[in-house]
């Protein structure tokens, strides 16, 4: 019964012996679901210890959400800026992405990585099934799809300014 209101057993029994509660035979498990539920219907000298028992644990399921949706923020802004570098890596098709060693020492970076490639088969339709229109892609989203072994031609137009 103490763990379906989400205190121990001997917190419990503490609370009933400093009430004077004696009741014959242990507690059933329906009332004290109910009164989880509704800390109002408990008894009187369990329902201020209950209504108490219960707001700590909302504000610690309040901090703990809080500390979760922060953490999730900073690694957003991590990889945020960590695309920069990578968009740099990529436009001078720097080999370091192709290697994956200093992928695995830098999680973030690999992580920005897979966000720009993902989005970039989003983009043309890769993604989706659909032929791709990787006419549509930057030079850098282009690069991305090939380090993950994608054949991404080059752009018509740049053929044509390197055979002039």
């Amino acid at each position: 019964m103490a763990s379906r209101l989400g205190i121990g057993v001997s917190v419990l029994a503490g609370w009933m012996r400093a009430a004077g509660v004696d009741k014959d035979g242990p507690l059933c498990e329906s009332d004290a679901r109910e009164w989880r539920a509704n800390p109002d219907s408990a008894p009187g000298w369990l329902r201020p210890k209950l209504l108490a028992t219960c707001k700590a644990r909302e504000q610690r399921n309040l901090s703990r959400r809080q500390a979760e949706a922060g953490r999730a923020e900073q690694h957003r802004e991590d990889v945020y800026a960590a695309c920069g570098l990578v968009c740099e890596l990529l436009r001078e098709r720097d080999r370091m992405l192709r290697e994956g060693r200093w992928l695995d020492r830098h999680p973030v970076h690999e992580e920005a990585l897979r966000e720009i490639a993902w989005r970039a088969a989003k983009d043309c339709g890769l993604a989706s099934g659909r032929e791709p229109g990787f006419t549509r892609l930057s030079f850098e989203e282009r690069e991305a799809l090939r380090i993950f072994g994608y054949e991404v031609p080059e752009p018509v137009d740049r053929h044509m300014r390197a055979a002039s």
